[in-house]
């Protein structure tokens, strides 16, 4: 699938899915939303395992994918989870599904952690500005994640749901320090084949960071049926289809390498 070919068609879903969840105002059904939502890690999913086939199962680089597709796995648990428990009429927060998108988290993190050493990724190389921005950034976001866990910590609520929420804000933070961690190695390798890749990869984080940020101040949110559930489903599902691009531009850059390696062996 060409360059162009496949970021349409990641837009053109993503827009067929906001618009459904935009039907389902009139007479909303949290569960059929849901299920329409399971399409966006599905086709994550789908895009890693077709970019493994073509780069091959193998090798350092291999397996940085491999731990993304983990941890994109963890999270359709997780939203699978989600889905049961709101056809069965249930708070999914606290649950399960929980435990499943928080594990995800610490995958992520490790799959970034990889892919960094893989690179070589050496802060000295940053522009003093770059290193600025993102130190005064992750302050900020630190800043403000522990003024929501502080916050939203409550006497009235069980040890589990204020533990959860803890959880969160630091899953959040994680997202936070996995997003510059990408735009400093976008920048230092902004010449490089992979830096689309991981920009994809930075504002599926970021976007992810807002939308999880948003669901921690409010986690009934995910299942009441109000216009912000379909806000967040609507970012978390962009998060999704911003990995398969990840994915894809991976494969993409691949194809370009083979094609340009058969016609330098006259093949």
């Amino acid at each position: 699938m060409g360059k162009i070919n496949f970021k349409w068609v990641l837009l053109l879903i993503y827009l067929g899915l906001v618009a459904s969840f935009v039907i389902n105002w009139g007479e909303f059904d949290v569960a059929i939303q849901k299920l329409f939502y399971l399409i966006a890690p599905l086709t994550s999913i789908v895009a890693g395992i077709l970019t493994l086939n073509l780069l091959g199962w193998q090798g350092k680089r291999s397996s940085v994918l491999k731990w993304v597709l983990a941890a994109l796995g963890l999270w359709l648990l997780g939203e699978l989870t989600t889905l049961y428990l709101t056809w069965k009429g249930e708070s999914p927060y606290p649950s399960l599904a929980d435990l499943f998108f928080l594990t995800g988290y610490v995958v992520f993190i490790k799959s970034v952690l990889l892919e960094a050493k893989l690179f070589d990724l050496q802060w000295k190389k940053l522009s003093p500005f770059l290193l600025t921005m993102i130190a005064a950034v992750f302050i900020l976001v630190t800043a403000i994640l522990g003024y929501i866990a502080v916050g939203a910590y409550s006497p009235e609520e069980s040890l589990l749901v204020n533990l959860t929420t803890i959880s969160w804000s630091i899953g959040d933070l994680i997202m936070g320090g996995m997003g510059l961690m990408l735009l400093a190695m976008a920048w230092q390798y902004r010449k490089g084949l992979v830096k689309k890749a991981w920009q994809l990869f930075m504002f599926a984080t970021l976007i992810n960071l807002v939308a999880d940020t948003i669901y921690n101040l409010n986690p009934e949110a995910i299942y009441d049926g109000s216009t912000l559930t379909t806000v967040l489903d609507s970012m978390w599902v962009a998060a999704y289809f911003l990995m398969a691009g990840y994915f894809l531009e991976i494969r993409h850059e691949v194809q370009k390498l083979q094609l340009k390696a058969k016609k330098d062996n006259g093949v």
